[in-house]
């Protein structure tokens, strides 16, 4: 009887081994699978789109780089939202300024299909927005205007009819589009005249005329949505950020000039809880700004440098989990991730890339 219950308690320590050494290398497994992707462009004369895949601990590693078929005019695009994904993330669109068009990719867990490229309505796209199965571009070249889409369900892009509309001016300088959660109404930041352009949209999809309202800061450039639909707003020359009710109207501030303490915040992620964000700061600052949101739409400086040292800051993005935040550094090709902690500070994670400069538009799931 001793005989056979130590015997089973040798084959029970055996099991439990067995048992901790296969969850160990699930543990380990679930850590380094992929669990999502960060998508760049190169917007060189070729452009193509350039993926990461990302684990489900926020690391990346490099993946391959897809031809979009168009050209990239090289260097900056001055704007947010040159590459963006669907809601769905089942498909990527991404600008390509110079042969003025916009490059589909179908999305698969390791990588993209090319499967189009269509007229943007106008010339030099240089930001997307996408709500449900409506896709805007801006376009920055002489005279700007927006040209909205319909996207199929196999991704094919048809222009909407009456749907493009001028900016305030011919020259407005756009920097991002962008429609609020509802997909009611647009918003169009314009660097050149100091405005906000508001746009509503039909039951058809068309984008009505503008109604266009002064930005509170200088240079507005990007920005970011909450889930109620207020509007966060990064202002480069005045190194700050402004808040906005936004309407059919036109623009109701809320918070005004919240500095960054920082040189050039021009690109804007807001988190999917609506109560943080942060800001990439261009300039020789290089940095990222964090903030919080409160429930009245104010916004609060948290740290004026929650990640530094980066190599020339020019977009970020927020993956589909909400708990890691991505910066695209400009000058080295790099992407450098953090983790958000609850506080909305940054832990980096780490950076991958070294492709050189040009790089521009970030999107993540």
């Amino acid at each position: 009887m001793i005989h056979t219950r130590r015997n089973a308690l040798k084959v029970g320590s055996a099991i439990f081994a067995i048992l901790t050494t296969v969850g160990s290398a699930l543990s380990t497994k679930t850590a380094n699978a992929q669990a999502g992707a960060v998508f760049t462009t190169t917007n060189t004369a070729t452009n193509s789109v350039r993926m990461f895949l990302r684990s489900a601990n926020g690391a990346l590693t490099a993946g391959a780089e897809y031809a979009t078929g168009g050209t990239g005019g090289g260097g900056g695009l001055g704007s947010q939202g040159a590459v963006i994904l669907s809601t769905d993330n089942k498909w990527l669109f991404a600008v390509n300024a110079v042969s003025s068009d916009i490059s589909v990719f179908s999305v698969q867990p390791n990588g993209i299909t090319l499967t189009g490229r269509y007229p943007s309505g106008g010339s030099r796209p240089i930001s997307l927005s996408i709500s449900g199965n409506l896709l805007y571009v801006v376009n920055a070249g002489i005279p700007n205007n927006i040209t909205g889409f319909t996207v199929s369900a196999n991704g094919v892009l048809t222009a909407i009819p009456n749907s493009t509309q001028p900016l305030s001016a011919n020259n407005a300088n756009p920097g991002q589009i962008g429609f609020d959660p509802f997909g009611a109404l647009l918003a169009v930041t314009e660097k050149g005249t100091n405005m906000i352009s508001i746009f509503a949209v039909n039951a058809q999809g068309a984008a009505s005329p503008r109604v266009s309202g002064q930005s509170i800061g200088s240079t507005p450039f990007g920005f970011g949505f909450d889930w109620l639909g207020r509007l966060y707003v990064s202002e480069a020359a005045s190194a700050s950020v402004s808040s906005y009710y936004i309407s059919s109207f036109g623009i109701l501030p809320i918070s005004a000039i919240v500095g960054t303490l920082q040189a050039a915040p021009c690109w804007v992620a807001v988190s999917k809880g609506g109560n943080r964000l942060w800001t990439g700061n261009a300039g020789a600052s290089r940095s990222v700004s964090a903030f919080s949101i409160a429930k009245n739409g104010t916004i609060n400086l948290i740290e004026s440098v929650a990640a530094g040292g980066l190599q020339g800051t020019t977009d970020l993005a927020i993956d589909a989990s909400n708990r890691y935040l991505y910066a695209l550094e400009n000058t080295g090709g790099a992407v450098r991730g953090f983790r958000i902690l609850p506080d909305g500070r940054l832990e980096l994670i780490g950076s991958v890339g070294s492709f050189g400069a040009g790089f521009t538009g970030l999107a993540a799931y």
